[in-house]
């Protein structure tokens, strides 16, 4: 009757802007009848999806469109006019077809009922959740419905292990159930990697122009016994938050090579003499924000980076007015997303400009593109805020949707593809400096709760 929460619905997940509910299959309802008793009364089929352990007390469901007296002040329209007895079926329990794991909130939703017809006080109601038949958590409800009606209860379990959902209801003379439904909310959880693993260009180093690397990365959260933190600077830098509450990591690496003699005249930043030696570098950025367990409202996010940065050169038109910087960028992301109210994007960005002519153009106006798994053909990449505010990169991110799309969790390899026009500036050559970063971000909360009426009803 009235909104019946989850019944036949397999889980479902949505994971941006909305909770990651599952719906217990199965049927929560007690609209579906065996034998009718005495014009009022019916009982429960059997075998049915409710096992009713008092089997010798048959009158277990009242049918209040014969018999409104019980509870006169009971809106049944228009979901149906059944109600249980839970002093004649007592206990009532049903195996739901729905696994759940440790971490899960389980929300079981339910009427508690007492009868104008029947003596007061009303016994109360005991709910239990079981896991594989055993049950695993209990609580006494009272049942301080008004004389005549209904009053909407709910209790709620953070699941500690993995198992098959089960629900029972036992209670006493005058105690009445209805609207049973389950609800299972998948911990937030986000996390990723993304790693930089090759880029076929390379930095430009006499000793005074090496490369840089960094890394920062920051969480926060709403849980009063964990501090804000954040790591910063350097060639490499991490930062552990406590309690396996979530942390961030963001690194880089960057190496110098050998010598490069440039020959025929050329020059960097007007040196012609100037020998370089080759340099290159990784970058790697990760990123874990688990709510596992926490309570309700709270909300954690964070963000981590890793970043190398550099000198490098246009070698095709030295000597020109004009050339061209081409390269490709190789990089994997690995990232999951699941439960209630996640956000995120895991990807790299970078950023190419010339010391004195500022940021360099796409050759032909064609903006850089992405190739690699679950991309048709390729994806242009976009110039967006870079993730330590230095002005824009060219960006390319996973979101929380499009891992959820693919399934909850992504593993691949991608490559980014650039060609920039580099115009010669005689103060810089054909020199330009190029960052590349990977970055990690995302957002999560548990709910403080999901409203009545905005789930799936079973009649």
């Amino acid at each position: 009757m009235r909104k019946v929460f989850m019944s036949v619905l397999a889980a479902l997940g949505v994971l941006v802007g909305s909770a990651a509910v599952g719906y217990a299959q199965g049927n929560l309802s007690f609209e579906v009848e065996g034998a009718n008793l005495a014009g009022d009364w019916a009982s429960l089929p059997s075998p049915g999806a409710w096992v009713d352990g008092n089997g010798a007390n048959p009158y277990e469901i009242l049918r209040l469109d014969v018999d409104p007296t019980h509870f006169p002040a009971y809106d049944t329209a228009p979901d149906g006019d059944n109600v249980l007895s839970l002093t004649a079926a007592s206990p009532m329990s049903q195996e739901l077809s729905q696994a759940v794991n440790a971490g899960d909130v389980i929300t079981l939703d339910f009427f508690v009922g007492n009868s104008a017809a029947e003596a007061d006080p009303p016994a109360d109601v005991t709910a239990r959740i079981t896991l594989d038949g055993a049950v695993e958590y209990t609580e006494v409800v009272d049942n301080d419905a008004p004389d005549g009606d209904f009053a909407h209860k709910s209790v709620q379990w953070t699941a500690t292990s993995a198992g098959n959902l089960g629900v029972e209801f036992s209670g006493g003379a005058g105690a009445w159930i209805d609207d049973v439904g389950c609800e299972v909310t998948t911990a937030p959880t986000i996390r990723g990697e993304v790693d930089v693993t090759n880029w076929d260009s390379v930095f430009f180093s006499d000793g005074s122009y090496d490369p840089t690397a960094n890394g920062f990365g920051s969480v926060s959260n709403s849980l009063p016994q964990e501090e804000d933190d954040s790591y910063g600077g350097g060639a490499s830098g991490s930062q552990t938050y406590g309690g396996s509450v979530a942390w961030a990591d963001g690194s880089a690496a960057s190496y110098r090579g050998t010598q490069i003699p440039l020959g025929g005249g050329a020059s960097i930043f007007g040196y012609a003499s100037w020998s370089p030696g080759s340099a290159s570098g990784t970058a790697d950025a990760s990123l874990e924000l688990d709510l596992t367990g926490a309570p309700l409202g709270n909300r954690v996010e964070g963000i981590a980076n890793g970043g190398i940065s550099g000198t490098t050169f246009d070698g095709s038109d030295p000597g020109g007015d004009n050339g061209f910087v081409a390269f490709t960028v190789d990089f994997t992301i690995d990232a999951l997303a699941a439960g209630s109210v996640v956000d995120g994007s895991f990807g790299i960005q970078v950023d190419v400009f010339n010391w004195t002519l500022g940021d360099l153009a796409p050759v032909g106006g064609t903006p850089p593109y992405v190739t690699g798994p679950s991309i048709s053909g390729s994806v242009n990449m976009t110039e967006q805020t870079r993730t330590d505010l230095a002005g824009d990169a060219w960006t390319f991110a996973l979101t929380a949707a499009d891992i959820a799309a693919a399934g909850g969790s992504v593993d691949g390899t991608y490559t980014a593809h650039f060609n920039f026009v580099e115009p010669n500036d005689p103060a810089t050559g054909n020199s330009c400096f190029a960052t590349i970063s990977a970055f990690a971000r995302g957002e999560a909360e548990v709910p403080l709760s999901l409203p009545r009426g905005t789930v799936f009803t079973f009649k």
